[in-house]
C-alpha cells in the first residue's frame, strides 16, 4: 500500500480509499480528524476530492508505510458497507436514466402525483444499486415500454426481490486503490 507525505490542502486526511462494486457503485472514503474532538472518523468524499488526494507525480516522494495502514483500509472498506455510504454512491447508468425518466419529464408527474408506492420505489432505486439481472432487463424495458408499463415492471421486480441490492454484502466489492497520508517528517 502506497503512502505519501501530507500536503497543504489535505484537510486533516490520514487515509483515502476507493471501493467499487460489481453493480457499478463507486465509493470514495477518507479517514479525517474531526477538529472539534480530535477523533479520526470515516467520511465520504466526492470523486474529485478523492482524485486530488490520490494525485501524485512520478517525482512525488513516498513516505514510510503507516503502521496501521491495513487497519485504516479495513475500517474504510467496512464503512463503505454502511447504509449512509450506499445511499450516497454514484447515481449513474440505468439507475440514473430511470430516475431522470420519472423525475424530469412532465408526462410522468401525473403518474407519480399522490402515488406514494411509486415514490418509494424510485427512492429505493435512488438509494440502492440495481441487481445485475434487473439492470439488463430494465435497459431493454426502457426502450420498449411506456412509463406506466415500466413502472409496473419496476414494481413487479421489486415485489419479487429482484430489483435492488439492499446491502453491499450482496454485491462483489473490491478495493481499487488506497493511500496512506503520513504526517510531516515521515518522508523518505
Amino acid at each position: 500500500m502506497a503512502t505519501r507525505a501530507v500536503r497543504a490542502g489535505d484537510v486533516n486526511a490520514s487515509f483515502v480509499n476507493y471501493v467499487a462494486t460489481a453493480s457499478g457503485v463507486d465509493l470514495f472514503t477518507v479517514l479525517r480528524e474531526d477538529p472539534a474532538t480530535a477523533e479520526i472518523k470515516p467520511a465520504l468524499v466526492s470523486a474529485a476530492e478523492a482524485l486530488r488526494l490520490f494525485y501524485a507525480e512520478p517525482s512525488t516522494p513516498t513516505a514510510e508505510p503507516l503502521g496501521n495502514g491495513w487497519d485504516m483500509q479495513r475500517q474504510l472498506t467496512q464503512f463503505s458497507f454502511t447504509q449512509d455510504a450506499i445511499s450516497n454512491g454514484n447515481l449513474k447508468g440505468t439507475r440514473k436514466r430511470l430516475f431522470q425518466r420519472f423525475h424530469d419529464r412532465t408526462n410522468t408527474r401525473s403518474l407519480l402525483h399522490n402515488n406514494t408506492a411509486a415514490e418509494q420505489l424510485l427512492d429505493r432505486i435512488f438509494h440502492y444499486p440495481l441487481q445485475r439481472d434487473a439492470e439488463i432487463s430494465l435497459r431493454r424495458a426502457m426502450r420498449h415500454l411506456n412509463d406506466e408499463e415500466l413502472l409496473a415492471e419496476l414494481k413487479r421486480m421489486d415485489d419479487s426481490g429482484k430489483l435492488v441490492l439492499s446491502s453491499l454484502a450482496e454485491d462483489d466489492v473490491r478495493v481499487v486503490c488506497s493511500l496512506g497520508i503520513a504526517p510531516r517528517g515521515f518522508e523518505h
